[in-house]
């Protein structure tokens, strides 16, 4: 027998039969036949070899068949708690139910707030199931003056999720974007997104009476509102523009009241950026959304909830000139929006807002 089985064996647990026949353990080799399994199993491929070598040489040694099957049940369960806990760790904590649209919470008018990058399909998929689903009509209206090209492909993308209809429209005046035939194919769509770009251009095209009142109207009837990046921070009247560590501010749509929202959040290390903008703006509520997150806003209803994988952060403004209140939220929380604001209550998990609603 080796010298490490050997001192692994004088542990009691693992010696049944001898517990005590080779005195006192050492605690340096009962570490490296726990530590190698964990290091075969999850880290990376350089140290991986190295591991894998130690651990086929304390296997290759002579153990009896008791021995034996201790050791490769270590080896197996290791195995197993390994994979296990590395799933657990990639995945969100809390479980988001499959569709919000499914939700009593969330159904009849939303927006879906993206934080930019590259956002996985469950924003998306999440947009389009506000929008109706297999019955979505969608209208996606690009940040920037796209080619015939990039209109094709852009609609393609979008009907690859298998809503009913996509169409690309990008007006060049604000006079285009109020023009009836442009309103009336508002008022026919069930969803309209607003893409990256230059939030700039989308508010001297788009934010005006007729247009912004159109959106209004779409949210009222049930449809959804969405954006990415620039089509995120075009969501709130009081509109980040452009600026790294201060803010150049414009106005937006006035979809989410009282708020000011920024994108790229964590990414771009931004919350400098909107931090400054609440100094001089102390009722607004900061939003930063982070890359391939989106916060999905029930307009009528006031429910919060995050999908996406990463984390979306409000600056809630405190009274009485206290400093602001930070909350971070990750995805598949849930709050209301005047809770948020209020702080009586903190973000829920799906599941804790689903036993509140089927009490």
């Amino acid at each position: 027998m080796c010298d490490s089985s050997r001192y692994l064996f004088n542990m009691p647990i693992l010696n049944p039969v001898c517990p005590r026949k080779f005195g006192q353990p050492d605690l340096s080799a009962v570490k490296t036949w726990i530590l190698l399994p964990i290091d075969v199993f999850g880290t990376t491929m350089a140290s991986r070899r190295s591991s894998l070598y130690d651990f086929a040489k304390l296997l290759s040694a002579k153990h009896s068949k008791v021995q034996r099957k201790i050791i490769w049940s270590i080896l197996i369960l290791t195995a197993i708690g390994g994979v296990i806990s590395r799933q657990w760790m990639l995945q969100p904590q809390d479980r988001i139910p499959e569709s919000l649209a499914d939700s009593p919470l969330f159904g009849g008018g939303a927006l879906v707030i993206a934080g930019g990058g590259r956002f996985p399909d469950e924003v998306r998929n999440t947009f389009i199931d506000l929008a109706g689903g297999a019955d979505s009509r969608l209208l996606i209206i690009p940040a920037y003056d796209p080619s015939e090209e990039q209109k094709e492909s852009i609609e393609q993308k979008w009907a690859s999720f298998k809503p009913a209809r996509v169409r690309v429209c990008s007006a060049k005046s604000r006079s285009e974007a109020e023009s009836p035939e442009f309103i009336a194919q508002l008022n026919e769509a069930t969803g309209v997104w607003f893409s990256g770009g230059q939030q700039s251009l989308l508010a001297q095209v788009y934010v005006g009476a007729k247009f912004e009142d159109a959106l209004q109207d779409l949210l009222s009837r049930g449809g959804a509102i969405g954006g990415s990046s620039a089509g995120a921070a075009i969501m709130s009247k009081c509109m980040i523009e452009q600026g790294v560590e201060e803010a150049q501010i414009g106005e937006g749509f006035d979809l989410l009241p009282d708020a000011v929202i920024d994108q790229h959040f964590l990414r771009r290390n931004r919350l400098q950026r909107l931090a400054g903008v609440l100094v001089e703006r102390p009722h607004l509520m900061g939003i930063g959304i982070d890359e391939a997150t989106a916060l999905v806003v029930q307009t009528k209803k006031g429910n919060l909830a995050v999908v996406g994988q990463s984390y979306v952060v409000a600056i809630i403004p405190s009274s009485e000139g206290l400093p602001p209140r930070y909350e971070i939220m990750k995805p598949g929380d849930r709050i209301s929006l005047a809770g948020l604001r209020s702080g009586e209550s903190r973000p829920l998990s799906y599941d804790d807002i689903n036993a509140i609603v089927n009490e």
